[in-house]
């Protein structure tokens, strides 16, 4: 179900948005998945399978599920800029995949209650934003380059830290469990609070972090 943010709570289904023009979007062959070209501020609601394909296709949009399906959720971010100030709320799966492509500007990506998050695109988690509200994200995997740069870790059961430079400047509150800095300078500047299990991987990975 889709709507617009604009409209409020009024959804339609998929084939209805883009029939409306709601969104420039289509399914594959098997219409499981939904290859979006222009879905912008939207609300994407119990959609299974979806991948951002062009630069901002997705920007500002929220995807979440209601809890009322027994179902696999996931959302790929593949280009510049593609999920750029999106929020995620109880999808199994979100891989950031493209250049910044699930940036954030102003903390206005939001990931809540994500099972994984894969940030492999280079600077692609740059400001993201993990469990404001205390909703723990599983698992997330910071393999490219710069990925994830001055994220807000409030509440993440395992991070991991394994690409150039890749958490630095983070901060990781007290309600993350555990953190990994595999890469080269991975949490270089990084500020740490409470009690944690802290993994350096070598001597500069953890170059002037701080652990209060």
């Amino acid at each position: 179900m889709v709507s617009r943010k604009s409209a409020g709570n009024h959804f339609v289904n998929v084939v209805s948005a883009i029939d409306e023009g709601w969104i420039e979007a289509k399914y594959s062959r098997n219409l499981r998945r939904l290859e979006c070209t222009d879905c912008q501020d939207m609300n994407f609601a119990d959609c299974r399978d979806i991948e951002c394909a062009d630069r901002k296709a997705c920007a500002g949009s929220t995807f979440e599920t209601s809890g009322r399906f027994d179902d696999f959720y996931q959302v790929r971010c593949l280009d510049e800029e593609s999920c750029q100030g999106t929020t995620f709320n109880g999808i199994d799966v979100v891989t950031c995949l493209g250049e910044s492509s699930c940036v954030s500007s102003l903390a206005d990506t939001i990931f809540e209650e994500v099972g994984a998050v894969n940030c492999s695109g280079e600077g692609s988690c740059v400001g993201v934003v993990f469990g404001r509200n205390s909703k723990d994200t599983e698992y997330v995997t910071c393999s490219g380059k710069d990925s994830c740069q001055f994220v807000e870790a409030f509440s993440v059961n395992k991070m991991v830290c394994a690409g150039n430079q890749s958490c630095r400047s983070g901060k990781f509150y007290g309600e993350t469990e555990a953190l990994e800095c595999n890469g080269n300078q991975a949490c270089l500047k990084a500020d740490l609070t409470g009690k944690k299990k802290l993994r350096c991987g070598t001597s500069k990975s953890c170059k002037n972090l701080e652990w209060k």
